[in-house]
């Protein structure tokens, strides 16, 4: 190797240091990040080892508010409902979403070790992989605790299973096995585990060759199958509201699933699908926001010229690394024709890049958070087709090179940005207790001891007994975690905010529900709850009684006529 080749290596392996480092610097400071509400919405909608079913925020929608997951869901049921009362605290929230993001991005650094062991090439992809996964907010969004994230893992797990060397057929039987139980998991967590099971098909279909090996797979595919097909019914059930038809419109906002389910009309849908279809919708959702999806970071962090400059930042070198992936690949199965089949980079590719589309085609409503799981996947697109084994072709190589160097300046400026404009606010929020002034959807990581406290003063100033299960209280982010033994509880979401449509009085509700009471933070409560509850800090509680002065009607001025 000449000296200008090596001092090239070296400038590449620096540049390499730094976008990693940068990478997980970001995701160490999202450390700080309050706990959003959808983090501990999900640990509530999946209780079904406590309750025996799943249940919503409430029972608005009939029979899909409470239910029963298939049998293969509840190891994952077990495991969640274990690990979130052992770690029953904001901190360990995040804490669990930090550690499960650092070990995607060590899964993410061996997979491309195994995707090629042409050292130039490696050090290129994941230069641009890590670059690419550093842009934006992407790095605070990888660290939600939220169904994203076993799925990330479960699937990357299932690509290093499908890459791993082949063996015969009892070698085969445990890869598929693998990935089947793989493939449960992230089914049992969200129905996206079900958008993205023909990753698992493909993976199946590539981790080993040969006659011998044809049976273990095709028995591991019949019961992969019937797993999609228990949990798609069971997720879309769940996403429907068959018991309250202002509730479905709503609902019908969110997916195409839902909207059919509502009635709305099929060119509708089929507009709204195309729209969806492009992956680069989530690119943008990854773009620093002065008026974030409701506040899960604090709002007006930034100068106004940071968005409108980031969303071109952003949205240009994740284009181009895309467009280069697919021109690699369709390069290479140009070249070899049928036989492109028998490269599992291939199919697995092309499995990700469908599911991606058929995701984004299937979402009226894209949440912020969705961008934490369609961007990881697009990452490893491009890295499974930049690393297929075919030279670079020579009008390639230089444009693959500037985009490397410009996704690492993007990379690294975009995370000064951040650090600059999010840590010292971050860290201010970890001075509050419990309920944030100015994020109203999230919960501070700190001094959750002290609000246990005071949930414990409220109840027994309420006449709440704290050591017997207590049905139906209604909770909310704040409380959740500390009183998640008590059975079927209910969301303040679900009963006097976003998702209580049809609850013209909520303490009427409650009542006809035979709730043991509301156990909340008093600025989540309507001011007719907060005036009634006895307080203790933050923490209001009412008890049943007070709830039944609520729910009455009040006395007519004129008297009985």
């Amino acid at each position: 190797m000449s000296d200008s080749a090596m001092s090239a290596t070296r400038v590449d392996r620096v540049v390499q240091a730094l976008v990693v480092a940068g990478f997980i610097l970001v995701l160490g400071l999202g450390a700080l990040l309050p706990v959003y509400s959808d983090e501990i919405g999900w640990r509530l909608q999946e209780r079904a080892w406590i309750d025996g079913v799943d249940k919503a925020y409430s029972d608005l929608c009939g029979p899909a508010s409470l239910a029963a997951p298939p049998w293969f869901m509840m190891p994952v049921r077990w495991f969640s409902a274990s690990a979130n009362q052992m770690l029953a605290n904001p901190l360990f929230v995040r804490m669990e979403g930090v550690a499960c993001a650092i070990a995607w991005v060590a899964l993410v650094w061996v997979l491309i070790a195994r995707l090629t062991t042409d050292r130039t090439r490696r050090l290129s992809v994941r230069t641009l992989v890590f670059a690419l996964l550093g842009m934006g907010t992407l790095p605070y969004l990888l660290v939600m605790s939220r169904p994203e994230q076993p799925l990330l893992l479960a699937l990357t797990l299932m690509l290093l299973i499908a890459l791993s060397r082949p063996g015969g057929a009892a070698v085969t039987a445990v890869k598929a096995a693998g990935i089947v139980l793989l493939a449960g998991v992230a089914m049992s967590y969200h129905l996206k585990g079900v958008a993205y099971a023909p990753v698992a098909l493909a993976c199946l279909a590539v981790c080993a060759n040969g006659r011998a090996t044809i049976a273990p797979r095709l028995v591991a595919a019949g019961a992969l199958l019937a797993a999609m097909a228990a949990s798609a019914s069971y997720w879309i059930s769940r996403f429907q509201c068959p018991g309250d038809a202002l509730m479905a419109t709503k609902m019908g906002e969110e997916n195409l699933a839902s909207a059919l389910s509502a009635g709305v009309a099929w060119p509708a849908v089929l507009l709204q699908a195309v729209k969806g279809v492009s992956p680069m919708n989530y690119v943008l959702l990854a773009v620093p926001s002065n008026t974030p999806m409701s506040a899960w970071v604090p709002e007006k962090l930034f100068p106004d010229l940071v968005p409108p400059i980031f969303t071109v930042a952003l949205w240009l070198p994740w284009a181009a690394a895309i467009l280069m992936a697919a021109i690699m690949l369709t390069r290479f199965v140009w070249r070899e024709r049928m036989g492109a089949l028998r490269e599992p980079r291939v199919l697995l590719a092309l499995a990700i890049m469908a599911c991606v589309m058929v995701w984004g085609a299937s979402q009226v409503n894209r949440n912020v958070y969705e961008a934490g799981h369609v961007l990881p996947m697009l990452a490893l697109f491009v890295a499974l087709c930049l690393t297929l084994p075919a030279a670079w072709p020579g009008w390639l190589t230089r444009p693959v090179g500037w985009l490397i160097a410009v996704a690492a300046v993007v990379a690294l400026s975009s995370q000064v940005v951040l650090v600059r404009f999010t840590a010292q606010p971050l860290l201010a929020a970890t001075q509050i207790p419990g309920a944030l002034p100015k994020q109203e959807f999230s919960v501070s990581l700190a001094g959750y001891g002290t609000v246990r406290t005071d949930i414990a003063k409220a109840m027994a100033l309420a006449g709440i007994a704290a050591d017997s299960r207590q049905p139906g209280l209604m909770i909310d982010d704040v409380t959740y975690l500390a009183l998640q033994r008590h059975p079927l509880p209910f969301h303040r979401l679900g009963v006097t905010e976003a998702w209580n449509i049809g609850i013209d009085n909520p303490a009427a509700y409650l009542v006809s529900r035979n709730s043991a009471g509301v156990v909340a933070s008093c600025r989540h409560l309507p001011m007719e709850m907060e005036l009634a509850a006895v307080t203790s800090g933050e923490i209001c509680a009412l008890s049943p009684a007070m709830l039944k002065e609520l729910a009455a009607p009040p006395p007519s001025l004129w008297g009985d006529e």
